[in-house]
């Protein structure tokens, strides 16, 4: 929520306003109290002084207030709420200001505003609900001025199309906004382009990771093992609608009948059976809905069966297995629980062709199967979600 750093529109307001004022040092103390010093109280301290200030026509002290709460919290959200409805009521706005910035801070305060009890209530330091008697950052007078200073912008006859969104936005009229915002109606404002551009850069790469379990049955002549339960791991990567999975799976159980291999001159018979594979699954978003994706999953890896266990092996106390190559290609429907969250629950139907080297034993070389995985993961790029929550 804090951030250290301003944004380029803020500093060059900054910058050419305390230039008019710099050889003149504005005394303010006198407006906070001595034990004031934790951040979160000059915060809301100064968050009383704006609407105060705004009221005087004191554009100087505005701007000084502006600044050193900025400075002294890195509070940023409501300080560039209250600058850039300033800067439109003042005549002195330009779209040229907005960055992406702008669409974090709406994101930031949907999100904030959504946790208060009513329009009325302060704004509390996120974590310490259980003490928000005690840890305000904002007051409500501020969020009230906000709004009804949004509210009598709409008023102005000569409001820019950027200046009317933002004051669409503050003013609480989300629906109308988001209705603009999504349309034609708004294509060449500034805004609507740093939407488009935020909407592209949070939607270009994801990582995620999950665990599933599933059912495995065998055909051909890998059906002598009996169905098996997948249980495994996923680790993977999306850029756009190209998906990477890196699947680790494991099979239990031993074999529903027995089977034969080779091992060093040796014929073993078996019922043994324990099951490692790993894969790298490649998959493509066919369509993407609000909750729900269909992907086209494709995938390569290495099947190592372990046939005799090291404790069974009493030649030369190692265990024997038998590896062989699995392809397999399928389709996978992936469900996000909530809206905004980052979960999701995924289903993936595979069909595989795996084969086994049993070296003169049991005829493995061409076996295939049915595999069901059902999972759930999470994404880590939560900015992604909390976009398409509120955009």
């Amino acid at each position: 929520m804090y951030r250290l750093a301003s944004p380029t529109y803020l500093l060059v307001y900054l910058l050419s306003t305390l230039a008019a004022f710099a050889d003149e040092e504005i005394e303010l103390g006198y407006l906070f109290d001595d034990d004031m010093q934790a951040w979160y109280e000059i915060s809301f301290r100064c968050s009383e002084l704006v609407p105060y200030f705004y009221e005087k026509n004191d554009q100087d002290s505005l701007c000084y207030i502006l600044q050193y709460w900025e400075e002294e919290t890195g509070v940023m959200e409501p300080v560039r709420r209250a600058w850039i409805l300033n800067q439109i009521a003042q005549n002195l706005f330009e779209p040229s200001y907005l960055s992406d910035i702008i669409i974090e801070d709406f994101i930031e305060y949907l999100s904030s505003y959504e946790t208060q009890e009513s329009d009325t209530s302060h704004w509390i330091v996120p974590g310490y609900e259980k003490a928000a008697q005690k840890l305000y950052y904002i007051c409500a007078d501020f969020n009230q001025f906000i709004r009804a200073l949004a509210t009598e912008l709409l008023n102005y006859s000569d409001l820019s199309d950027d200046e009317y969104l933002i004051c669409l936005f503050y003013s609480h009229e989300f629906d109308e906004f988001h209705r603009l915002i999504e349309t034609d109606a708004a294509k060449y404002t500034k805004l609507y382009e740093q939407v488009q551009r935020y909407h592209i850069a949070v939607e270009k790469f994801d990582m995620h990771y999950g665990f599933f379990l599933g059912y495995w049955t065998p055909r051909s002549s890998l059906s002598l093992f009996g169905d098996k339960i997948n249980v495994g791991g996923v680790v993977g990567a999306q850029w756009q609608n190209v998906i990477f999975d890196c699947t680790l799976l494991f099979q239990f159980l031993d074999s529903k009948n027995p089977y034969t291999v080779k091992n060093e001159g040796d014929l073993i018979n078996t019922t043994h059976y324990f099951r490692f594979y790993f894969g790298v699954e490649p998959a493509f978003v066919l369509y993407d809905w609000d909750h729900t994706q269909v992907h086209l999953i494709s995938g390569a890896g290495i099947d190592v069966v372990e046939v005799v266990p090291e404790d069974e092996n009493s030649f030369n106390e190692e265990s024997v297995s038998i590896i062989g190559p699995n392809l397999n290609v399928g389709i996978g429907i992936r469900h996000y629980l909530i809206k905004g969250k980052p979960y999701y629950l995924q289903y993936k139907l595979q069909y595989e062709f795996v084969g086994y080297n049993s070296h003169g034993g049991t005829d493995l070389a061409n076996g295939e199967a049915v595999s069901h995985r059902l999972g759930f993961y999470w994404d880590a790029n939560t900015r992604k979600h909390e976009f398409r929550k509120y955009f």
